[in-house]
């Protein structure tokens, strides 16, 4: 009788653990919280060359270009650099269909482009090396990086004309952000939109203008590099320029740029 007592109890511990293991199987949810995180991708690094036998540009009409198929991940972020010692560097970015989603020139002088982008879904992108100086040629190296690690912010937003109106330009309507920043540390503000000509101020935590700017992320989108001085919480005024009339969608990221990615991490 003792024995039968034992087997019944063996029997329902073990039914209640395959009851339990049909309810994971059975539950997305349960399958998704034992994913692992995406490991960062290995840098990859390409050098090629401008040549007479390639392509005109679409958007620089004029220049050679040379295009590469790369697959983005939703929920990582890319640092995409074109440099070259012979010509001023650009880069676009496309999707598979043809339709622009984000592009940099090189406009320090220093002979290097640099393109943050963050994707809204997983995709095949092509990224197009080219030059805004028509018929130059060269050689050029493409670096893509994982920046996701460095990433502080990221912020798809809308400004519309209910939006208030930034006290420190004259009837622009904006959007403000905050963003807690350490002394010592450089940082790279991005503001990209397919609608508009993007315009950034940045903003002290006693809201002191420190920097704006308008095309340094390479027309249209705005960049300001800046390197606190105190730690604290500073402010970022996304807005536009010009006159304001196409208002629309913009994506807002800040990163951190130090510590750098070395160059031989390949």
């Amino acid at each position: 009788m003792k024995t039968l007592v034992r087997i019944s109890i063996v029997m329902v511990i073990l039914g209640g653990l395959l009851a339990e293991a049909c309810s994971r199987a059975d539950n997305p949810k349960a399958k998704t919280t034992e994913k692992k995180k995406s490991e960062p991708f290995k840098p990859i690094v390409v050098d090629s060359e401008l040549i007479n036998a390639d392509l005109k540009d679409k958007v620089y009409s004029n220049s050679f270009s040379k295009s590469f198929v790369f697959k983005m991940e939703q929920g990582r972020t890319y640092q995409i650099e074109i440099e070259s010692p012979s010509f001023q560097p650009a880069v676009r970015l496309e999707d598979m269909g043809g339709t622009q989603v984000a592009q940099a020139v090189d406009q320090t002088g220093q002979r290097k482009a640099i393109l943050l982008y963050h994707p809204k879904k997983s995709d095949d992108y092509q990224i197009i090396a080219t030059t805004p100086q028509p018929g130059l040629m060269g050689k050029f190296r493409l670096h893509v990086k994982d920046a996701s690690a460095y990433q502080l912010l990221t912020v798809n937003d809308k400004l519309t004309q209910n939006d208030a109106v930034y006290a420190g330009a004259a009837n622009k309507k904006h959007k403000l952000f905050h963003v807690d920043l350490e002394a010592g540390k450089t940082y790279q503000i991005d503001m990209t939109s397919p609608e508009f000509d993007s315009y950034l101020f940045f903003e002290s935590p006693d809201k002191r203008l420190l920097a704006q700017d308008d095309d340094g992320g390479g027309f249209p989108s705005a960049r300001i590099i800046h390197k606190a001085s105190a730690t604290g919480k500073y402010r970022i005024i996304c807005t536009y320029f010009g006159d304001g009339g196409n208002l629309g969608n913009f994506t807002l990221t800040v990163r951190q740029t130090d510590p750098p990615i070395r160059r031989d991490d390949k």
